[in-house]
């Protein structure tokens, strides 16, 4: 309107119209001085509300976390962690019956589980102890009248005596060792609350002692003595110092306890060893080299669609484009490589990385994910950015010649134009971004496996494609999950079974994505655009699409991890908080374009010195509501249980039909196989009917 206004009074002779002074008039009314302005003062005021509210949302998360724990009664409540456990303690009931000495919790423990060197083993190990596990579970199956006998595997009963045997053979090599982790599960919660508040380690000598008169000697020796090599502790006070006890750390000479944090179905017990070394070493190591490759192969690609496509495009089809559906067609093939390396990432961190937790898989996968979208979105985003005619700083320059000031006008309104093409793009990037990684790669995540397996069991099976011999066959039957048929004219019980497997409900995928959205929006008021509320618009769909996808489908028909944790959260929760600080260096960079700072150098450093000070502020707030709400989200002290009382752990596996023991491998092959094996006892018969739920009355293994 005020440009309007200007070209109405040079038509009536009312304004100067010399075209210099014409051009300055319209840089000093123009809009995006007044974006540059609004945006300084908006980016900061829009940080203080956003802080606020999420400091508020994770207070009501905290809140809720905690009342939920306190109704909800879990394996967590009633268990603790022992860690630096001697490799040769590898018989459950040997372990329970030192622990029930040494806390003096005697008929008090419900039970021990020891996690075995799984990792550690030779490969054909491996596959011979899964063959079992299938033959086990397949056997089973039958026996429960969940499949006729006709659709198990030919030659099962012998299948079974074969493996007792081999599995036996295999326990008596010394092969099987504790990796050095297990869990006490108590019966009652008070009696876990206890122990953790009295204790935090057992002293190593008391597992190492070679008799029973010397492992009773220390421990009753071991009751009036601190845990402590340092000073003298108060009878039953705690000490911290057990913290720093984990397996092949300082802490040798004590077994530390602490609060589990786990669930036996979140636990993945395939991922243990006793080598501790073998895992810091791929977690810290290989794992960031493959990251890091994933990243350059990606950024790679990138480059080679910007310059060969986008470029040619940005300058007007000068070459190598011949039209819009090209270069659409293109982009959707860049994106659709970004999905794939995402999925590489995903199937890297878990085989690799070995964590002992789906949750920590989660976890790790989130933050690996997270750094490759900021890193190839940012990379797109400063190829948008440095394109040719942009000019960054908007205040006019001072003292120079009239020449160079028209000049400078001229490029200045050619500066407009392109950002203004930017913003355009960066809408168009997010758009895609949604739509191609989001809605189609969610549902691809969730539905496309099941599909697959369909089209693979019914083109095999049924139609027959190609012959029994065919290659075509051949590559099917890749596709499916491992196959144990005799022939290839029928499928087994069990082969139905895992090509109907659905992907497990964890939220890697979901807080990457509302990391990413949100950081490419905010992204925004770096630029005098007016596409910021059409991007702003986009998050909120993404917004309310995510709702309902997640509340709707997700949980409602897909289903729960009962295992997951709030690791992932907390780390998404830390993560949003250095999104939410790219918000106030903003203002030092409007400072710099309206020539408020001078100096490109001084104005970075201050951008860095702004972000790390907004980033630290959230963090402290993030502390200070833990603080408020409890380390643990909640009371650490003894759930309500009403009137009726706690009605113990046994409760609890009715209820989730999960416990340590039926989800642990190699326990429920020795229970099945060599339950007396010297060295390697399982618990008692009395014990054991206590172990798995009345639904598995044959003992056997619990897929998670």
């Amino acid at each position: 309107a005020k440009h309007s206004a200007l070209l109405e009074q040079v038509a009536a002779g009312q304004c100067p119209t010399h075209p210099m002074d014409l051009m300055g008039e319209l840089v000093a009314l123009s809009p995006k001085l007044g974006v540059a302005a609004h945006n300084r003062i908006v980016c900061v005021l829009l940080w203080v509300v956003l802080v606020l509210m999420s400091l508020c949302f994770h207070y009501y998360q905290a809140w809720f976390m905690g009342s939920y724990d306190r109704h909800l009664h879990s394996a967590e409540d009633y268990t603790l962690q022992l860690t630096n456990v001697p490799e040769n303690f590898t018989s459950e009931r040997r372990l329970k019956r030192l622990l029930e000495e040494e806390l003096r919790m005697h008929e008090k423990i419900h039970g021990v589980c020891i996690c075995y060197n799984f990792l550690s083993l030779p490969e054909h190990d491996k596959e011979e102890i899964e063959e079992m596990l299938e033959n086990m579970t397949e056997h089973d199956t039958w026996k429960n009248g969940w499949c006729p006998e006709n659709q198990c595997i030919g030659g099962l009963k012998q299948r079974i005596e074969h493996d007792k045997q081999k599995f036996t053979e295999f326990v008596r090599s010394g092969r099987l060792k504790c990796s050095g982790q297990a869990w006490v599960v108590f019966k009652k919660q008070v009696d876990m609350v206890k122990v953790q508040e009295e204790r935090c380690g057992i002293r190593r000598a008391i597992f190492e002692a070679e008799t029973e008169e010397q492992m009773n000697d220390l421990i009753h020796g071991s009751r009036y003595h601190s845990h402590s090599s340092e000073g003298e502790k108060q009878p039953g006070a705690r000490t911290r110092q057990g913290n720093s006890m984990d397996s092949g750390s300082g802490g040798d000479g004590f077994i530390e306890i602490a609060a589990s944090c786990s669930e036996p179905g979140g636990v993945r017990f395939e991922a243990f060893t006793e080598d501790p070394g073998r895992h810091r070493m791929n977690v810290n190591v290989w794992m960031p080299l493959r990251m890091v490759g994933y990243i350059v192969i990606y950024a790679i690609s990138a480059q080679v669609f910007y310059s060969s496509m986008i470029k040619p495009w940005q300058d007007n089809f000068i070459a190598g484009v011949e039209s819009s559906l090209a270069v659409g067609i293109a982009g959707k093939l860049v994106i659709g490589l970004n999905f794939a390396i995402q999925t590489i990432v995903m199937i890297d961190v878990e085989r690799w990385g070995n964590f002992k937790s789906f949750s920590e898989v989660d976890e790790r996968t989130f933050l690996w994910n997270t750094l490759l979208l900021v890193i190839t979105n940012a990379y797109i985003i400063m190829q948008e950015c440095y394109r040719g005619g942009i000019r960054w700083v908007l205040a006019a320059p001072t003292e120079v010649r009239e020449e160079q000031l028209w000049e400078w006008q001229r490029i200045w309104y050619q500066s407009s134009v392109v950002e203004e093409e930017i913003g355009k793009s960066l809408a168009s990037v997010m758009m895609e971004q949604i739509m191609m990684l989001y809605v189609i790669g969610e549902v691809a995540n969730v539905l496309a496996p099941v599909i697959c397996y369909w089209i693979a069991l019914r083109s095999i099976y049924v139609w027959q494609i190609g012959g029994e011999k065919s290659h075509v066959q051949k590559l099917l039957r890749k596709i499916l999950p491992k196959q144990r048929s005799d022939n290839g004219k029928t499928i087994g019980a069990r082969e139905a079974e895992r090509a109907q497997i659905l992907m497990p409900l964890l939220l890697w995928m979901e807080y990457t994505y509302v990391v990413v959205f949100a950081w490419m929006a905010l992204f925004t008021f770096f630029l005098a655009t007016k596409e910021g509320n059409d991007v702003c618009g986009l998050l909120l769909f993404f917004s309310i699409l995510f709702y309902i996808w997640q509340r709707c489908v997700m949980l409602w028909l897909y289903g729960k991890a009962t295992y997951d944790t709030n690791d992932t959260y907390l780390a998404f929760i830390r993560v949003w908080g250095c999104v939410l600080g790219t918000l106030p260096p903003q203002a030092v960079w409007w400072g710099y374009r309206l020539g408020e700072i001078k100096e490109p150098r001084f104005m970075v450093v201050v951008m860095v010195l702004v972000f790390v000070l907004a980033s630290l502020v959230f963090q402290y707030g993030i502390i200070f509501v833990n603080w408020k709400m409890g380390h643990r989200f909640g009371s650490e002290g003894v759930d309500d249980f009403g009137a009726k009382g706690d009605p113990g752990y046994h409760d609890v596996i009715e209820k989730v039909s999960a416990s340590w023991w039926n989800v642990n491998p190699i326990y429920v092959l020795k229970t099945r196989y060599c339950p007396e094996e010297p060295g390697y006892q399982v618990h008692s018969e009395a014990l054991q009917k206590n172990l798995w739920p009345t639904s598995q009355p044959l003992r056997g293994f619990l897929e998670p």
